[in-house]
């Protein structure tokens, strides 16, 4: 219900905390601190109404997508 750019930055807040097990997205970056998500290389996979599925979804878009589509350096913001 929230725009993705919004997602995002709720996403990233919980990186710099270690939070990963608030976000399936911080979670992937945590464990693999040398992918970069910004607004730039961003792109809506699904859009999601229930918000009880997203983390679902989150999980299997980072499961089914390889590292190169997931850039190389962390960065936040």
């Amino acid at each position: 219900k929230r725009n993705i750019g919004q997602r995002l930055k709720e996403h990233l807040a919980h990186i710099p905390k270690n939070e990963g097990e608030k976000s399936s997205v911080a979670r992937h970056i945590i464990n693999n601190p040398n992918h970069v998500i910004t607004a730039e290389n961003l792109s809506l996979v699904r859009r999601v109404v229930e918000s009880w599925k997203l983390d679902v979804y989150e999980t299997i878009a980072i499961k089914q997508n390889d590292d190169r589509l997931l850039g190389t350096q962390r960065r936040f913001g």
